[in-house]
C-alpha cells in the first residue's frame, strides 16, 4: 500500500519534519503543541486544551517534538497509554475489537499509544506499577507525544505500528473499568487510638480531672471506643497538615500523663512545671483559687486562648474543689478567675498580679 492510500492520521505521522507533522495533525482537527522531550515547551498550554492553535501560531513555535492534546478540543480524542512490555498484549487479548485502531509505538521501546474517538468522553484514569506495566486512559487535560517525535532518552522515533484509521466508539467504559481493576484496593481502616508523644509533664493526670473531661466530651458528639473517646477536634484550625476531618482522641483510663493530654489537644507549647503539677495533683485547700489563677496566667503566656484554658482548667477546678455550691456555680467561679487572669498584662505569679493592681 502506497503512503497516499494510508488514512490521513497515518500520513500526518509519516511527515518528514516535526513542523509539517504538526500542521498535518492540525488540519485533521487535532490540537497540537510543541514539546521539549515529552513536556510542553510552552509556559502554559491550558488554552490549547480548549481551543486549537491556528496555522500562524503553529509556524511561530519552535518544535523539539510535537504533542497532540487529548479530549474534546481534538474531537473527543482519547488515547490509551500502555507503558510496559505486557500491557499491549494484555489489552489486545481482552479487547480484540478495540485493538483494531491507529496505534503508535513509543520511542522508549515498550510502550504503545492506542487512539480512539468517542461519543462520550471517558475520564482520565491510570493504574501505575501494575503487573503488566503503567496503564492510563488520557482524555481532557492530557497530551500525547506523536510521531515523528524522538524519544528524549533512547533517541528512537515514535512510529506508526498499526496504520489504521482512528476507531470511533460510543464510549470506553469497559476499558476504564479494566484499568480500575488493576488499582490496589484500599483497606478499610478501623479507628485506632492516636499516637502521642508528650514534650513534658510526666505525672499521671488527676483522676477527677479525667472524669470531669470525660463527662463533658460526650455532650459534644464524642463516641466511645473502649477506653477512648473519639470525635471531631475541638480546635480544627490547629491541624496544619491538610486533614480533611480533624479528630481528637481522649483516653479515660488515666494512663496518659498530663503532658500527653495537653499535647494531644493543643500541640507542643511550653508551660512551667508548676502548671503541669497543678493539672496532675490539683492544689491544697486554701490555695485553689490562687493556683487556678496562676495556671491561667501561664496558659495565657504560653499562647493559649482563653477558651482553650477554660476547656482544661475548669474541669481541673471542679475536680479539685469541694463545697456546698452547685457544679454550675463553681464552674462560673472558675471561669471568672480565668477571665481575670486574661484581663491583665502577661504575668507569671499572683505576686506579680498584686504588684500590677497596686501600681508598683
Amino acid at each position: 500500500m502506497s503512503s497516499l492510500n494510508f488514512p490521513p492520521i497515518v500520513q500526518a505521522a509519516q511527515q518528514d519534519t516535526i513542523l509539517s507533522a504538526a500542521l498535518a495533525y492540525a488540519a485533521l482537527g487535532l490540537s497540537v503543541i510543541p514539546l521539549d522531550g515529552k513536556r510542553p515547551a510552552l509556559k502554559s498550554w491550558t488554552q490549547y486544551q480548549q481551543q486549537r492553535a491556528d496555522e500562524a501560531t503553529i509556524r511561530s513555535w519552535t518544535f523539539g517534538n510535537v504533542g497532540i492534546v487529548c479530549g474534546a478540543v481534538s474531537g473527543n480524542l482519547v488515547v490509551l497509554d500502555l507503558d510496559g512490555a505486557a500491557g499491549y498484549a494484555a489489552f489486545g487479548a481482552t479487547f480484540p475489537a478495540l485493538a483494531q485502531t491507529y496505534t503508535v509505538a513509543s520511542g522508549g521501546g515498550v510502550g504503545r499509544h492506542v487512539y480512539f474517538y468517542v461519543d462520550v468522553l471517558s475520564p482520565s484514569v491510570k493504574a501505575m506499577n501494575t503487573p503488566i506495566g503503567h496503564l492510563e486512559v488520557c482524555g481532557d487535560g492530557r497530551q500525547m507525544v506523536a510521531p515523528p517525535s524522538i524519544h528524549p532518552i533512547t533517541g528512537q522515533p515514535y512510529r506508526v505500528e498499526q496504520p489504521l484509521d482512528i476507531l470511533r466508539v460510543p464510549n470506553l467504559d469497559d476499558l476504564v473499568e479494566w484499568i480500575e481493576a488493576f488499582k490496589p484496593r484500599q483497606e478499610t481502616r478501623t479507628w485506632q487510638p492516636p499516637k502521642i508523644s508528650a514534650p513534658s509533664g510526666d505525672a499521671p493526670l488527676n483522676r477527677r480531672v479525667i472524669e470531669e473531661i470525660a463527662r463533658v466530651l460526650p455532650g459534644q458528639g464524642f463516641k466511645s471506643h473502649g477506653e477512648w473517646l473519639h470525635g471531631r477536634c475541638l480546635y480544627p484550625e490547629r491541624h496544619k497538615h491538610g486533614d480533611r476531618n480533624p479528630s481528637f482522641g481522649y483516653v479515660e483510663s488515666g494512663s496518659l500523663s498530663s503532658g500527653q493530654t495537653l499535647c494531644a489537644n493543643f500541640g507542643h507549647r511550653a508551660l512551667p512545671k508548676s502548671t503541669w503539677d497543678y493539672l496532675a495533683y490539683g492544689a491544697p485547700v486554701g490555695r485553689r483559687n490562687r493556683a487556678l489563677f496562676e495556671a491561667a496566667c501561664h496558659f495565657r503566656n504560653g499562647g493559649y486562648t482563653m477558651t482553650e484554658s477554660e476547656s482544661l482548667l475548669v474541669p481541673c477546678y471542679l475536680a479539685d474543689s469541694e463545697g456546698h455550691e452547685s457544679r454550675q456555680a463553681r464552674a462560673g467561679e472558675a471561669r471568672r478567675t480565668i477571665q481575670s487572669a486574661y484581663s491583665h498584662s502577661p504575668c507569671r505569679t499572683m505576686s506579680q498580679v498584686n504588684q500590677y493592681r497596686s501600681g508598683r
